[in-house]
């Protein structure tokens, strides 16, 4: 009788630390994912000067992820434009010498029922 309750407790462990882990590792993809493109986005904003088409593109793309994305642009001449949609962008390229990108993504591990809402911060030069 003993070994029955051994062999089905050693399998029930087995299965609850299958299941967490891959719960972990579902998370992990999720935040590898957001900050790839986190990484993208800035890399791309750069090397095209801050183009109103390449940031409206941003937009966009965080949208149909399920992110957000928050552009607060500083100016060269020490004026700070924060944009959190498409629409909010400044209509003329104006020398733009900072950036910071933030973008949130949604967090979620659903056997632990974590359900947040993180963000990555970082900026373009």
């Amino acid at each position: 009788m003993s070994q029955i309750m051994k062999a089905f407790m050693g399998i029930f462990m087995i299965l609850f630390l299958m299941v967490s882990s891959v719960g972990m590792l579902g998370a992990f993809l999720q935040v590898l994912h957001a900050q790839d493109m986190h990484a993208c986005m800035i890399d791309e904003m750069e090397n095209s000067n801050y183009c109103k088409e390449v940031l409206e593109e941003c937009f966009e793309i965080a949208e149909q992820s399920g992110y957000k994305l928050e552009l607060i642009l500083y100016q060269e001449n020490y004026k700070a434009v924060s944009c959190t949609t498409k629409a909010e962008l400044p209509q003329e390229n104006v020398d733009i010498a900072l950036a910071k990108v933030t973008l949130e993504f949604p967090f979620r591990i659903v056997f632990f029922q974590i359900n947040d809402n993180y963000k990555i911060s970082g900026y373009g030069r």
